[in-house]
């Protein structure tokens, strides 16, 4: 007599057959530039995808395995480059026509620290912000490194309310006024020109403690986008959902993603909110394409979701 295996046990084939298109660092971002364009990362298939206004998605960038995008104010597109074990290589760029250079290269063995990885940013003087050892470190042009914000860390840095980074696949993004904000789990930073930190909303706690009993949080809080009146838009990883944080700190949510996708990264066009989200559950890499994992998702003013563009099908 013919037995039937146990769905686990097939689905555990299937798995160990298949890579899983969740990696530890299942992180996708957004951004638009002025014209419109769409740019979001597929660390998953080692590509970045333009969607232009009316047309289909297509590729923008090859061969980089990258989480993390930023454009700068000149169309500049800059994306890092990460092996699929995790370790930082540098930062690459991509012009407006879309050639593609090498901007930043970590230091090897042996050499002075440099640029080592992790979510980043570029201001208008074309230096490099990025999270090192629980500082807002900058990099210059021209090689220089220095501290921005914060205090490296120690064996106390967690006792410290206003300069705990408890998670460093947040995000940074820039505010009107020359602001920059950061999403560290639980909580959004305001970091002011002079690099003073205040927390805007939430409580900063490492990724991993226990939430205090009535604790004001965000439930893993990472993609980050500001408009033009410095209200902060938050992509709630854990949640499904997108919070508006206003200046006075009132939180509202203006979105909700379907149930088996997760908010990764934000990115504003006017007054529309593009979401770029991956699937909850890890997906094979084969099914990753047919399910369109990641997915590119409009959430309008009054509230409106749709879905706007994938990798489906890519593969």
């Amino acid at each position: 007599m013919k037995r039937k295996l146990p769905g686990a046990l097939i689905l555990l084939a299937v798995v160990s057959v298949f890579p899983l298109s969740l990696s530890a660092n299942g992180i996708a971002t957004v951004v638009v530039d002025r014209a419109g364009n769409v740019y979001f990362s597929d660390y998953i298939r080692n590509r970045v995808w333009k969607l232009a206004p009316g047309g289909p998605p297509s590729v923008w960038v090859r061969g980089k395995h990258t989480h993390h995008l930023v454009l700068d104010q000149n169309g500049a597109l800059y994306g890092e480059e990460i092996t699929p074990r995790g370790v930082a290589q540098g930062i690459w760029a991509a012009s407006p026509d879309g050639h593609v250079s090498d901007l930043f290269r970590a230091k090897r063995k042996g050499q002075s620290a440099n640029y080592r990885g992790t979510v980043f940013t570029v201001d208008r003087s074309g230096s490099l912000l990025f999270l090192r050892d629980c500082q807002i470190a900058k990099l210059t042009a021209d090689g220089r490194l220095e501290s921005w914000a914060g205090r490296r860390c120690s064996g106390d840095v967690w006792k410290s309310d206003t300069l705990r980074y408890g998670h460093l696949h947040g995000s940074l993004a820039w505010g009107p006024d020359a602001t920059l904000y950061f999403s560290d789990a639980r909580s959004v930073r305001r970091v002011a020109p002079e690099g003073i930190v205040t927390t805007l909303g939430g409580t900063p706690v490492t990724l991993f403690a226990d939430p205090q009993p009535g604790e004001a949080r965000f439930d893993r809080a990472v993609g980050l986008a500001v408009d033009t009146g410095g209200n902060v838009y938050v992509a709630e990883n854990h949640d499904r959902t997108v919070k508006r944080v206003a200046k006075d700190g009132s939180t509202t949510t203006v979105g909700r993603l379907p149930f088996f996708w997760s908010p990764t990264g934000l990115g504003l066009s006017g007054e529309t909110l593009y979401v770029v989200a991956n699937l909850r559950i890890p997906t094979p890499g084969f099914l990753a394409g047919v399910v369109g994992n990641p997915s590119v998702f409009a959430v309008t003013p009054a509230g409106k979701l749709s879905s706007v563009a994938s990798a489906r099908g890519s593969r």
